[in-house]
């Protein structure tokens, strides 16, 4: 005890400012805000100053008259840190034009605060729960000053009997009005344009559907709209009195020249490797994209499907790793076919990745130099080698199989994308010798 006195006396000088400083870490650290990502947060509790240096995807789930959503934001699309009320406003207001321009018995319209911030690129997952309703849904921006109803792009999923519809948040300043389909519609006027496919380029069709009724003009467009320009066109119209709503309306009709990403597809006259040791493309299949030279934008955004399986470990139980059992579903379906969004220039591994975290199952990959790609080395814990020496992941596209990583895959409208767990080097799904993921 003396020894300690006498060291405590000696190095008094050293040891007061080392207190100081372990006194200001340990406030520091309490004083720290840890997020995880799987942390329940609320529209209630939810602050973005909070959140200003979250880097993880964060999920806030809200409910209001009974009606459940859920804003999703992906690993870096917070890109601001305003405070903001995430709580959606449902409203009746609109009953008597909805029932009379959309022709649906069921609906529901809502709207977002006046202060809302979106605070970088979040999608929104509104649940509807009715035992009763077996069709799927639409979703409408609607302008109560010029009643127009335009169609948003949706991705729509039903399970049992849950329906659910999510979107990427643009305009927030519109009321939105959610439908079922139903088959007994109004008669519509529908002007076609379709555009052809070449040897190269991918393309798509786009429908615009008209109708006139007393009180309202809906108008119908694809993945994006022009809502803006047209309510700018009927109040400077308005202005000079030199014609009415409906008229401005039916004369600036604007087409959705937006169709789904372009993508470059063989010719079929690759004979060798490319640089990164990729086999000659089969003729009509999408050519491998650099990640390097895609810039993903957020302006527009697609559908897609994504299933995630493992169902082949189930005929191959007996050489699974010991304490890996607890990681394969029943029915072997660890993500079933569901319809989600993408955005232009993403690949099928920026839409796996996304979608795992979203619903907290586990992903883990490494790059490949030689061949510029991700490698998918587990989901959900199951990894290459897990249930054999030819096991591991795999992924195909539309039924096809690319012959190069999934992260140089990059996406259209309408993909369906399936990741595959193999017992044999993808022969048990369908895939050729030499596929990978």
């Amino acid at each position: 005890m003396k020894n300690v006195i006498i060291f405590i006396k000696h190095n008094i000088k050293y040891i007061i400012p080392l207190l100081i400083l372990i006194v200001v870490i340990v406030v520091c650290i309490l004083n720290i805000n840890i997020y995880k990502p799987n942390q329940e947060i609320t529209t209630d509790n939810f602050n973005a100053l909070n959140y200003k240096d979250y880097s993880g995807s964060l999920t806030i789930n809200g409910e209001t008259d009974g009606f459940k959503y859920q804003w999703f934001y992906s690993q870096n699309m917070l890109t601001d840190c305003q405070a903001t009320d995430l709580n959606l406003i449902f409203t009746s207001e609109y009953d008597d034009i909805i029932e009379d321009s959309l022709k649906s018995s069921y609906y529901c319209a809502y709207y977002f605060p006046k202060n809302l911030q979106l605070n970088g690129y979040p999608t929104l997952t509104v649940y509807i729960s009715d035992e009763e309703l077996l069709q799927d849904f639409k979703l409408y921006k609607f302008n109560p000053i010029d009643n127009i109803f335009t169609e948003v792009s949706i991705a729509y999923n039903l399970t049992d009997n849950s329906h659910s519809i999510t979107y990427a948040v643009k305009d927030i300043d519109c009321v939105y009005v959610i439908t079922a389909n139903e088959e007994n519609q109004t008669t519509v006027t529908i002007e076609q344009t379709t555009t052809t496919e070449d040897t190269t380029l991918e393309t798509s069709e786009t429908t615009i559907i008209t109708l006139d009724t007393t009180k309202s003009t809906l108008q119908t467009t694809t993945n994006t709209t022009k809502s803006q320009t047209i309510n700018e066109s009927i109040e400077e119209s308005q202005t000079q009195g030199t014609s009415t709503s409906s008229d401005i309306i039916n004369d600036n009709i604007i087409s959705n020249e937006n169709v789904a990403p372009k993508r470059e597809l063989s010719n079929g006259s690759q004979v060798t490797q490319d640089d990164y040791l990729t086999d000659p493309i089969p003729e009509g299949q999408p050519l491998p994209v650099e990640p390097e030279d895609i810039t993903i934008t957020y302006d527009d955004y697609y559908t897609c499907y994504l299933t995630i399986r493992c169902d082949t470990i189930l005929d191959n139980i007996e050489s699974l790793t010991s304490g890996k059992e607890e990681y394969v579903p029943e029915n072997g379906i660890i993500y079933d076919c569901q319809e989600i969004i993408f955005y232009e220039g993403e690949s099928a591994y920026d839409v796996l990745a996304r979608e795992t975290e979203k619903n907290g199952i586990q992903m883990e990959c490494s790059f490949t130099p030689m061949y510029n790609s991700v490698y998918i080395e587990g989901i959900n814990n199951l990894y290459e080698f897990d249930c054999g020496s030819l096991s591991g992941w795999v992924y195909s596209v539309n039924d096809w199989f690319p012959n190069y990583g999934c992260s140089r895959y990059m996406l259209s409208q309408g993909d369906n994308i399936v990741f595959y767990y193999t017992c044999d080097l993808g022969q048990d799904v369908g895939c050729i010798l030499g596929d990978v993921s």
